[in-house]
């Protein structure tokens, strides 16, 4: 019954007896109807998937936030206030001799002298 309402409709001047659509004719509407399903769920996908990012950017950034109020680390920021980089902040102590500044001989005598 769907086959030959459809055959009427696209061509209303089939008599009966006749076959209601040739091969050809049935195979081109399979692939227009197989190419709108798949770009109506392409679409689709593409919207929601572009949702769910915008999300997590936004969480993303909520995080990196949090983070930098606390004080644990600093990030670099682009003109639009992303984050692009992290800053590290090297403290050297007193008691950190880097290369040969000091050796532990002069160390010995300075401390002796106290």
């Amino acid at each position: 019954m769907a086959r030959v309402t459809l055959a009427v409709i696209l061509n209303p001047n089939i008599k009966k007896g006749e076959p209601e659509m040739d091969n050809t004719t049935a195979f081109l509407l399979g692939i227009l109807v197989t190419l709108a399903c798949s770009l109506i769920a392409f679409i689709l996908s593409s919207c929601q998937l572009s949702k769910q990012v915008k999300r997590l950017v936004k969480l993303i950034n909520l995080i990196l936030r949090g983070i930098e109020e606390s004080g644990a680390a600093k990030f670099r920021r682009d003109e639009k206030g992303e984050p692009i980089g992290m800053v590290f902040d090297l403290a050297i102590t007193e008691s950190l001799h880097l290369g040969n500044s000091i050796n532990s001989n002069e160390m010995l005598a300075t401390k002796s002298k106290e």
